[in-house]
């Protein structure tokens, strides 16, 4: 019997291959089904077992279910004592998440936002990568190093998210990406933070910034604040000299407070499958 396994599924505008976090996410989800389907499949075999009459072969084939139960419960223990040995493996790679943690732990907002000036370009060259040949041909090193750095920005991604409550904190941040990935000068950075704290003052009012996002049904709500974002990542654009500008640049920086999306499903033979995404303008594969 085969055990649920995580997969990507790229959806438009989208995305990277988070690989840690997937494996954390996906494995979680293989424990979760495992368990389920051993208790429906145990309780299964007791009911098969109380109704089947006593004659032989009715028993010869009670005992052979029986059996076979017995051996694809063997052979999922083992996928799942496999499992929990990943699961705890790369837990200890993933940055701790400590309750109420301060979001000076990973530096000030200005800091934060120009690490995230030097995350974005790097994954955007590794989502190229992935385009133009097989992962599995990528030097392993390169890939190490690219899932690692994408680990290490699983608790800021969070962190992001809860600045866009405070219009002149995310503002900071977002300025100081921008001015370090597109080398601007003081006055424009100036020019350009004033605006996204606008946008996102607005954005706040329209209850499109992270901290609105619904917990369930939520394509509508990133439809609206894509669709708000785009438009203000135009009027941002717009105040940044021509000679500086770059296609995206805007966009995946503003998308980043709520870009990392994960879903889960379940299909009618058990299987599961995690979807896990960082949804940024520019970083689909086509």
């Amino acid at each position: 019997m085969k055990k649920a396994r995580p997969f990507i599924i790229t959806p438009p505008m989208v995305a990277a291959a988070l690989f840690g976090l997937l494996a954390v996410a996906g494995l979680g989800v293989n424990l979760q089904l495992v368990h389920e389907r051993r208790e429906m499949r145990t309780e299964l075999a007791v009911a098969r077992g109380e109704m089947l009459p006593s004659g032989t072969n009715e028993s010869v084939q009670t005992s052979a279910e029986i059996a076979r139960l017995s051996r694809e419960f063997a052979e999922e223990e083992a996928l799942l004592v496999a499992a929990q040995k990943k699961a705890a493996t790369i837990s200890t790679r993933v940055p701790p998440i400590i309750e109420n943690e301060q979001l000076h732990s990973f530096g000030g907002i200005e800091q934060m936002g120009q690490e995230a000036a030097f995350f974005l370009p790097q994954l955007a060259r590794f989502m190229e990568q992935l385009k133009n040949k097989d992962t599995s041909q990528l030097p392993a090193e390169e890939s190490e190093r690219m899932m690692n750095s994408m680990m290490g920005w699983m608790n800021r991604l969070e962190a992001v998210g809860e600045l866009e409550a405070n219009p002149a904190e995310i503002a900071k941040f977002h300025a100081a990406t921008l001015q370090t990935r597109l080398g601007s000068d003081g006055e424009t950075r100036n020019r350009v933070e004033q605006q996204l704290k606008e946008e996102f003052t607005q954005l706040n009012t329209q209850e499109l910034t992270r901290p609105h996002r619904p917990d369930e049904k939520q394509d509508d709500w990133y439809n609206l604040r894509n669709k708000a974002l785009n438009e203000a990542s135009a009027r941002i654009e717009s105040l940044i000299p021509p000679t500086q500008r770059k296609q995206f640049i805007v966009g995946q920086s503003l998308y980043l407070g709520a870009g990392l999306r994960s879903q889960t499903t379940v299909g009618p033979d058990g299987h599961g499958s995690v979807v896990v995404g960082l949804a940024l303008p520019g970083l689909g594969l086509e």
